[in-house]
């Protein structure tokens, strides 16, 4: 297994993507100044150790806006 970190990003219209081993992030400019920022939870890995880190629970949440 690698255990370099791995992150990568690009440009977007007025904005920029991010991805990295666990999660993606997306911010974009709105016509009104502000800025929109989605992040998810993009490995599976990930998931499923938050789900047994919460007792076999639902994860909902793993995606978070703003």
């Amino acid at each position: 297994m690698n255990n370099k970190f791995q992150y990568g990003g690009m440009a977007v219209l007025e904005g920029i993507m991010m991805r990295g081993p666990v999660q993606t992030a997306l911010a974009v400019r709105k016509s009104d100044g502000t800025i929109h920022l989605e992040v998810a939870i993009t490995a599976l890995k990930a998931v499923l150790q938050d789900k047994e880190n919460n007792g076999g629970q639902d994860t909902e949440g793993l995606i978070a806006s703003s």
